[in-house]
């Protein structure tokens, strides 16, 4: 069984993760190459839909341009 979330406003992009892969409680950050389009956010929300704590997010680069 896995969880899924939607990052676009056309459902077409989906993340999804293993039910279990991440504990109840269990601490959690996320780390990024780049930060753009939304994809850490999408994690975030699993981290999140799992029962995980997120702590933080950490990204290498950030492309404004693209909001």
């Amino acid at each position: 069984m896995k969880i899924y979330i939607c990052y676009n406003t056309n459902d077409k992009d989906t993340f999804e993760i293993q039910v279990g892969a991440i504990k109840p409680g269990q601490n959690v950050i996320i780390v990024d190459d780049l930060i753009a389009t939304g994809t850490a956010a999408a994690a975030g929300q699993l981290v999140e839909k799992s029962g995980g704590n997120l702590l933080e997010y950490i990204f290498l680069i950030e492309l404004a341009d693209l909001n």
